[in-house]
């Protein structure tokens, strides 16, 4: 994180680490940020919703959560879950 850092770099970060998160499942990642790294008060706004549901609205286009979805739709079949989409 640099100066030059905002809220597109944070958002696209983000967006690769919830990636990382859903199309490798049982792969650890972490997403490690400092009170110091925090260049922009907005930044508390996607922090506060990833940790108090998961859920960052707006973070992907409805097209990226299709692909998403469709990449491990057949992981979670198999998985024994149902496709309720």
């Amino acid at each position: 994180v640099n100066q030059s850092y905002g809220m597109d770099a944070l958002k696209a970060d983000l967006q690769e680490f919830y990636k990382k998160a859903a199309m490798k499942p049982g792969l650890p990642v972490a997403f490690l940020m400092t009170d110091g790294q925090i260049a922009d008060e907005r930044f508390l706004v996607f922090i506060n919703d990833m940790l108090s549901s998961g859920q960052i609205p707006d973070l992907f286009t409805r097209e990226e959560y299709d692909a998403i979805l469709g990449s491990v739709r057949n992981q979670a079949k198999a998985a024994g879950y149902t496709d309720d989409r």
